[in-house]
């Protein structure tokens, strides 16, 4: 017969307010609580509108608080204990970051972070700090967004599944494939990125968690104009590799002439990545003590190519009716190796052993969107009625090898495997929407619409294990999965 005891830690709240330097309240701050015992233990939080936050179910333990805010420096308390007792802080005054010019002429200039009442705006276009990132890079820096780049996630406001749009229309990507293409997008190629952390109902229900719309430039200015851009850079990391590189090009034209306008858009994007992640873990049994001692090296590179063209028609005063394709195209390689040394002390008697690991990941994505779009002012002001026919297409093979070799205390190998995955995806997407917008007053309007759709995937998906010099199928692992699914939705807002 074995007796044990459970105590369950005590946890507590951390709450306050992030103000401006009028006292006003700083909403959409970013914070983080580190904790100094272990900072691979933090949580985040982000301020509401009245500049409040806070972080529930804490444990007890010495932390560091960090807060950040575009335009802003950042404020940090390096050492907070919090205990059994919810624990409010006096509020914190966030200083900004400008400096004092003898001359300035602004004209028309949008700041960087616009909120407005249903969603916040990053104004991209134009704006000198966001030149040469990538629009992952600028997602890093918005509010209320956190990249993973270890787990190939992106959160809003610490909500995962949040749906990606690109001028308003869906992507069907995720994961590791959406963070690849956003990190082949160029912030040249972009006027300005929408984040809508509470979606109304004339959006799909997918993007309840959360949606991120990227709308590209385009210029409706009269005559023939354009613009080129170009960037470059080199980087160093100390133990890491010496030719961290980014370079990338894009092009702008537009031609509008009495009732035409044409527009285009050429880009070339190439960058190499390097990440490292360095973990030390202790596992307590009953009568084992295991320390685990890791070290994560991920190495990624590759170019991406995309190009749009379209025309829009003005029928009239009111009515527009407008044609565009989308290409894009991404190569990727990522090369990754692990080591972590395990010590096992069981009764005084210490085991050590280890485990090397080396991945491989090659793959290639293709991107071809189209659409045709009608827009019809209405008598009254903000009132329209739109119609978009839409057409997406997404391919992607990829290729990914897994080896690991196994040793004993004396450095012996005493086990090796190897596996490889092989991923052929595809899916068509065809959508057709009717929006319909009447105004009631500046606080209340009307909205009705119709969409229909039609989803076709077809995914086939081969894991192999090498035995005996052979490449044998992984039973349980591989599986084709094709499916086509119709859908028909309404929506009254």
């Amino acid at each position: 017969m074995a007796w044990g005891a459970c105590f369950a830690q005590k946890k507590a709240s951390l709450s306050g307010k992030v103000l401006a330097e009028n006292n006003e309240p700083l909403p959409y701050s970013l914070l983080r609580l580190v904790n100094l015992a272990d900072t691979l233990k933090e949580l985040q939080a982000t301020t509401n509108f009245d500049g409040q936050y806070e972080f529930a179910n804490t444990p007890r333990g010495n932390y560091r608080l960090v807060v950040k805010m575009v335009g802003y420096h950042n404020h940090t308390i390096q050492k907070l204990l919090v205990e059994e007792v919810d624990l409010i802080l006096a509020p914190i005054k966030m200083m900004s970051n400008t400096k004092q010019l003898k001359e300035v002429n602004v004209v028309g200039q949008k700041p960087f972070v616009e909120r407005r009442a249903d969603k916040t705006v990053l104004n991209v276009e134009q704006n000198i700090s966001a030149a040469g990132n990538s629009v992952l890079e600028l997602l890093e820096k918005a509010p209320g967004v956190t990249v993973d780049r270890q787990n190939e996630q992106i959160k809003l406001n610490n909500k995962a599944g949040i749906t990606i749009m690109v001028d308003g229309k869906t992507n069907f990507l995720s994961g590791a494939d959406i963070t690849t293409l956003l990190s082949n997008m160029t912030s040249d190629q972009v006027a300005t990125i929408e984040l809508i952390t509470n979606p109304s109902s004339k959006y799909d229900a997918a993007g309840n968690a959360g949606i991120i719309n990227i709308k590209l430039k385009r210029n409706k200015n009269f005559g023939t104009n354009g613009s080129i851009a170009a960037n470059s850079g080199w980087a160093s990391v100390k133990n890491g590799p010496t030719d961290l590189y980014r370079h990338s090009a894009n092009l702008n034209l537009n031609h509008r002439v009495e009732q035409w306008n044409i527009f285009g858009n050429a880009s070339f994007n190439t960058r190499s990545n390097f990440n490292q992640t360095v973990l030390n873990r202790t596992v307590n049994t009953a009568n084992t003590q295991t320390f685990f001692d890791q070290t994560f090296n991920r190495r990624q590179k590759g170019p991406g190519y995309s190009g749009k063209i379209g025309a829009d028609y003005y029928a009239s005063k009111k009515t527009v009716i407008g044609v565009m394709v989308d290409l894009m195209t991404v190569n990727n390689n990522q090369v990754g190796f692990s080591d972590t040394y395990i010590n096992e002390y069981q009764n005084s008697t210490q085991t050590p052993s280890s485990v090397s690991q080396n991945s491989g990941n090659n793959g290639k994505f293709n991107n071809l969107t189209a659409n045709f779009n009608v827009k019809h002012d209405l008598v009254k002001e903000d009132a329209s009625l739109t119609f978009d026919l839409d057409y997406a297409g997404y391919n992607m093979d990829r290729s990914e090898n897994f080896d690991a070799n196994y040793f004993n205390a004396a450095q012996t190998l005493t086990n090796t495997s190897s596996l490889r995955n092989l991923t052929d995806a595809h899916i068509e997407v065809m959508a057709a929407k009717t929006d319909f917008t009447w105004p009631f007053s500046k606080t209340l309007k009307f909205e009705s619409g119709l969409k229909s759709s039609f989803v076709k995937t077809n995914n086939d998906f081969v894991s192999e294990q090498l035995n005996n010099g052979q490449w044998t199928d992984a039973l349980g692992r591989s599986c084709l999965l094709y499916t086509s699914d119709a859908a028909d939705d309404r929506a009254i807002v």
